[in-house]
């Protein structure tokens, strides 16, 4: 499926709603409409990204040549030939002059010298995760639908097992790995979810901040308080759950028995359904903190308890489940960590995720 950025040349101030990199105005804002000019700014769809990198280049003299008789622009783009690393870095090193080994070596320089380009390198910035699902990595996934494993990218070789069924679950071949870039959990009957190594279930006081990218398309098949990520040792929610609900008007984190230290945030945009946001949350030992990320804005709320959590050799720790209510929808990105990161670095992971899913359907 094709897929595009809005990019225009601005000398002025970041115009709402969109990323500037040097002169370029990068578009990362469903509330944007390029074609009615924001800012007084001329807006270019770019190239279709499904087909390879693109880099986007501005022309201060703006006699870049356009598909319109009679109209040029102050930029211009180029793709690679394929929609690989390697493409990517000779493209980059054949155009601008330089010797590149790695695409992030690539993205770095061009970034840092006013280009945009769509390649994504994983967006986790900040110290060591434990565990990284970026399903936009897509040379990463080639074969996803074809096994039980969902590659870990953290270099840590923690992969998930898709599976099926809830308590410990069963193993069943991927399905729903789409190659524009996110995983699709269907929350009905089927009952799928990624199974996460025992070694990462939060159990105890021991810090984290796990960072989710997802765009929901309704509740489990079974309840209204479908699971993102969760372990549990019971029925009852004797654990840690990251999810999202329409009693809850969004989503929501838990830990302890019953469910105790709720902390919860409204959707901004609307029902939260059909929509990409970023959720994370994070535990310092003490308080725990909700995050979403919507339009540019980061929320957040916090709740103080210390409550322990326990964990059972008959319950798993899930992404897409908690205890028998599966998550409905799309999963991009998920990132987990050990440590606590600042409000700043969420933020930031943050917005590069939101930028290139902003086109993602």
């Amino acid at each position: 499926m094709a897929t595009s950025t809005a990019i225009g040349y601005n000398t002025g101030s970041t115009i709402s709603g969109t990323q500037k990199i040097g002169n370029l105005a990068v578009v990362i804002s469903n509330t944007v409409n390029p074609s009615l000019d924001p800012g007084g700014v001329k807006f270019w769809m770019g190239p279709d990204e499904s087909l390879g990198y693109c880099i986007g280049i501005p022309v201060p003299s703006g006699t870049q040549s356009t598909p319109i008789v009679g109209l040029s622009a102050f930029l211009g783009f180029i793709r690679s030939s394929a929609l690989t690393e390697s493409s990517f870095v000779e493209m980059t090193n054949s155009t601008f002059g330089q010797s590149f080994t790695g695409g992030t070596q690539c993205k770095t320089y061009l970034n840092n010298n006013g280009y945009w380009t769509s390649y994504a390198q994983i967006p986790y910035i900040y110290g060591s995760p434990t565990l990284v699902f970026d399903f936009s990595n897509t040379s990463s996934y080639v074969n996803a639908n074809t096994g039980t494993s969902v590659a870990d990218l953290s270099g840590l070789g923690n992969n998930g097992i898709f599976s099926t069924g809830t308590g410990n679950g069963t193993p069943a071949t991927v399905t729903g790995y789409n190659t524009t870039g996110y995983l699709n959990l269907p929350g009905t009957s089927n009952q799928r979810s990624v199974r996460l190594p025992d070694g990462l279930k939060p159990t105890g006081t021991v810090s984290f901040t796990y960072i989710v990218n997802i765009r929901p398309k309704g509740y489990s098949y079974n309840g209204d308080f479908p699971g993102i990520l969760s372990n549990g040792s019971d029925a009852s929610g004797n654990g840690f759950t990251l999810g999202y609900s329409s009693t809850f008007g969004g989503p929501y984190a838990t830990r302890g028995v019953s469910n105790s230290n709720i902390v919860q945030l409204p959707y901004t945009g609307g029902s939260g359904l059909n929509t990409w946001f970023v959720s994370a949350v994070k535990f310092n030992g003490v308080s725990t903190t909700l995050y979403e990320y919507y339009d540019n804005v980061l929320y957040s709320a916090n709740t103080v308890g210390a409550t322990s959590v326990v964990s059972s050799v008959s319950w798993g720790f899930f992404l897409g489940l908690r205890y028998n209510q599966w998550f409905n929808g799309d999963i991009n990105y998920t990132a987990m960590y050990n440590t606590v990161l600042t409000d700043s670095e969420i933020l930031t992971i943050s917005q590069t995720l939101a930028a290139r899913t902003i086109n993602l359907t």
